[in-house]
This record gives C-alpha cells, sequence and structure tokens, in this order.
C-alpha cells in the first residue's frame, strides 16, 4: 500500500513538473509526454484496480469468443478493432486513456493564456485519474465532448454534431451536451440588472430548498444511504456558495484586459461547474444524477485555473486555497485511504501475469 501512496504522489508531483516547463516554455513535446505519462498511468493499470476494470475484461473476452454484450455499439465496434491487432485487454485501457487525456490536456493547453495551466493538470490529475479507471468509457466520452467545445465555443457546429456522436457510441450519457448549445447563446451582458439579480436570487432560493429536503431525507431516511462519497456531499452548499462568491468577488468576467472571447469562456466555466454540482447533488437521491453532471462538472478544472490566475489578491487567493484543498485535495486525499474507488493499491498489468 505505501507503493500505491508514493505511485500516485509521485506522478501528481510529475505531471505538475511537465505541466509547468511544458506552459512556461510553450514546450509541446512536454504537453505530449504528459498525456502519454496519464495515459500509461490508467491504462497499464493491473486488471483489479478499479472496481470496474474486471468487467470490461469480461466485456473483452464476451466478444472474443461472440457472446451478446450489453454496451454501447461504438465500444463494441473499438473492442473489435483492437482483438484485430492485439490479444490483451490492456491495449483497449490504454487506447481508451490515450483518448481522454489527449482530448482533456489538448483542450485545456487551449486556455493557457486564460487560465493556470499547472493547476488545471493537477485537479485534473485529483478529480479524474482514479474514477477514470472505472467508469472509463463515460470518461472517454466526457474527455470527447470536453474537447469538442472548441468547435461550439468557434461555431462549428457540424464539428461539434460529430463529436457528440462519437462520444455518445461509447456513452450515451454524452447526449447530455447537446443541452451546451444552451451556454453558447447565453450572453450575460444582454440581461438587464434587473433579470441577472432575479436569476441569481433564484438559483440561491432554490439551492436553499434543495438542501433543505437533502437534510430531512438523510435525517429521516439516512440509513439507507450507505455509499460514503454520498455523505461527503454536506459539503455541496458550502461549494456552491464559493462558486457563486468566488466569482463575484474576484471579478473576474470583469477585467478589462481580457477580451470578450475569453470573458465568454470564463462565463461558461462558471455556469457549467455551478450546473455540474446542481446535478450532481441530486445523486443524493437518484444514484446515476451524479453520473449525468459529470459533463458539466468537469469544467471545475478550468473554473479553479481561472480563478487562480486572474486574482492578484493575497488574501483572496489565500480564501481560494483553503477551498481548493477543501474541495478538491481532501477528498483526493480520502479516497486514497479509503480504497481510492478500487485503485488501492496499485499495480501494473504486467504484475499479475503468471
Amino acid at each position: 500500500m505505501s507503493f500505491s501512496y508514493l505511485f500516485y504522489f509521485s506522478s501528481l508531483f510529475l505531471c505538475l513538473f511537465l505541466a509547468y516547463w511544458g506552459s512556461r516554455y510553450y514546450l509541446k513535446s512536454l504537453i505530449y509526454l504528459l498525456i502519454l505519462f496519464l495515459a500509461c498511468i490508467t491504462g497499464f493499470r493491473g486488471y483489479e484496480v478499479g472496481i470496474d476494470t474486471f468487467n470490461y475484461v469480461e466485456i473483452w473476452n464476451g466478444i472474443l469468443v461472440g457472446k451478446p454484450v450489453y454496451v454501447e455499439p461504438g465500444f463494441q465496434w473499438l473492442i473489435c478493432f483492437i482483438q484485430k491487432i492485439a490479444t490483451s485487454p490492456t491495449v483497449l485501457f490504454f487506447t481508451c486513456s490515450l483518448i481522454t487525456y489527449s482530448c482533456f490536456v489538448l483542450r485545456l493547453w487551449d486556455f493557457k493564456n486564460i487560465a493556470s495551466f499547472p493547476l488545471m493538470i493537477a485537479i485534473l490529475f485529483m478529480l479524474v485519474l482514479m474514477p477514470s479507471m472505472n467508469v472509463m468509457r463515460q470518461y472517454c466520452a466526457i474527455a470527447i465532448i470536453f474537447y469538442s467545445t472548441r468547435f461550439l465555443f468557434r461555431k462549428k457546429y457540424a464539428k461539434y454534431i460529430v463529436g457528440i456522436v462519437l462520444a455518445s457510441l461509447l456513452h450515451y450519457s454524452a447526449l447530455i451536451a447537446i443541452s451546451f448549445w444552451g451556454f453558447e447563446l447565453l450572453e450575460w451582458k444582454n440581461l438587464t440588472l434587473l433579470k441577472r439579480r432575479f436569476y441569481l436570487i433564484l438559483i440561491v432560493v432554490l439551492l436553499f430548498f434543495a438542501q433543505m429536503i437533502y437534510f430531512f431525507v438523510m435525517t429521516e431516511y439516512g440509513h439507507y444511504f450507505e455509499d460514503k462519497e454520498e455523505k461527503l456531499g454536506i459539503l455541496t452548499l458550502a461549494k456552491i456558495f464559493f462558486i457563486i462568491t468566488s466569482a463575484f468577488l474576484s471579478g473576474i468576467w470583469r477585467k478589462k484586459i481580457l477580451s470578450e472571447n475569453d470573458k465568454f469562456i470564463i462565463k461558461i466555466s462558471f455556469w457549467m461547474y455551478l450546473l455540474g454540482v446542481l446535478i450532481e447533488s441530486l445523486g443524493y437521491f437518484f444514484p446515476y444524477m451524479s453520473r449525468i453532471g459529470l459533463p458539466f462538472s468537469i469544467f471545475a478544472v478550468l473554473y479553479w485555473g481561472i480563478l487562480f490566475r486572474n486574482t492578484k489578491n493575497m488574501t483572496l487567493n489565500f480564501v481560494y486555497s483553503i477551498a481548493l484543498f477543501l474541495f478538491v485535495g481532501l477528498p483526493f486525499l480520502l479516497s486514497m485511504v479509503d480504497n481510492g474507488f478500487g485503485t488501492m493499491p496499485y499495480s501494473f498489468f504486467y504484475q499479475n501475469l503468471n
């Protein structure tokens, strides 16, 4: 187990190293090396690493012998293609991992001028690395959608539709990305001050009632909720309060030095992160709703990077650092102590070959 702690922390440090020097000197070769390194961590894992890894091995074996499997067609086609050139499911894991981290990292690289790239990579590592070794198909689909937003922001709608189709062939939940079009139409500056205040008050009121319902359900029926991750949801209200207040205290979308396009991206990251938290909070009552929120909440990575890059006030940065630890760092550490989503202890695939 001590090897696993050392492995994950040293991997995080190496990712930070590559991201820092790659972004500082615009060395794309280091960024590609970073992608490859992340893909190797999740792609070359042992078959007992991750709660769902063995299920993917079973799907691989089922397709190999012609048994019916119940997964999205795109994933089946990918397996069939890989089985023509390889005999190990490790190749499948590595391929999915390479797609996932190529899309995530390269898209985050697009925002290097308005967000802290090393911080975004560190947060991506803590939020995504371990879960992606479980819900591999969905994170691969989310990564494709996340990368495809570059086409949406550039109004290249046909390419964005292709991205949605490809992602949904891996996991049907990716179809929720159709709703991202609503944010392309959202121009905050076109709303009157009265409407802005109305929407903010409405959000706060809805959040208040949602939390009251949550506390009531947990008090009366809490014994039905055994999942430890769900019990961490007590921080949901604090997280929502932080997202809203941090955006207005730092004034990140009012900075005159930013272009209109940059301001639009900042607004998108804010609303996506906020919506993601709201949707995931429904997972306390409806288990699969937390997964529906993942394509939205992945924008938390971008939001944190923007927040720290564009806040010069030392006091605010100190407060944000505490919040970052509570909302990202602490859950990461606790997950490692509590089996790390089945990724503790870590091992490589070849360690279990007999």
